[in-house]
């Protein structure tokens, strides 16, 4: 059977083996993670160097490991001045069209913006991760074709996500770590509890949402 999928991690876990895709955040100086899988993004938490990061990212995002341009977005929670997010973001999106590579959203309080700037620039592909937002968000990011990613959010029994995920296509969501710390097995069998299916059937899915996602 095939290992779980983590798609979104900031670090691999020791004792795990499987398939997961290593979230790198751009740096003023940068060498290619060691990862089979990456994604390489300007975040909008870190906005400084930008010149700097610009270079970097346009190298690491042509690398063949790198699936996606990501994580990257707009957070209106965040200190960073909201226009020079919105720059940046609109640059990585011109990046990941350029490249033909989708794209990890991550968006606080900025759904809809991302979503648009996204359509605006062609991006057919992207993934909302870390999603623990209202039932309108989720309805407008399926609708634009767009997919979302579940973490640990999941294993509250009261979140937005552990009662939004029963509503989503299994062909449109992945499982994530994040920088949660917890174990990706444990998110694996409560969304198979949530979905009544068993672990070679949710694994099988999610291999298939991966294999759609990178060709």
């Amino acid at each position: 059977m095939d290992l779980p999928i983590d798609f979104h991690t900031h670090k691999v876990m020791p004792y795990y083996n499987g398939v997961y895709v290593l979230n790198h955040i751009v740096e003023r100086k940068n060498t290619v993670p060691d990862a089979k899988y990456f994604t390489a993004g300007i975040h909008p938490w870190h906005l400084s160097a930008l010149p700097e990061k610009k270079d970097g990212i346009q190298l690491l995002a042509a690398h063949p490991n790198c699936i996606a341009v990501g994580e990257c977005g707009i957070d209106k929670l965040c200190v960073n001045n909201l226009e020079t997010q919105k720059t940046i973001f609109e640059f990585q999106c011109e990046l990941a069209a350029g490249l033909n590579k989708p794209m990890v959203i991550h968006a606080v309080k900025a759904h809809f913006d991302c979503i648009s700037l996204l359509k605006n620039h062609g991006i057919k592909k992207a993934v909302f991760h870390g999603f623990n937002s209202r039932y309108t968000i989720l309805e407008k990011i399926l609708q634009d074709g767009y997919m979302v990613s579940f973490g640990a959010a999941i294993l509250q029994e009261k979140s937005q996500a552990a009662a939004l995920i029963k509503l989503v296509p299994p062909s449109r969501f992945f499982l994530e770590t994040d920088d949660s710390g917890q174990s990706i097995y444990t998110i694996y069998h409560k969304a198979g509890e949530i979905f009544s299916l068993d672990q070679k059937e949710l694994t099988a899915q999610l291999h298939k949402n991966f294999n759609t996602f990178i060709a």
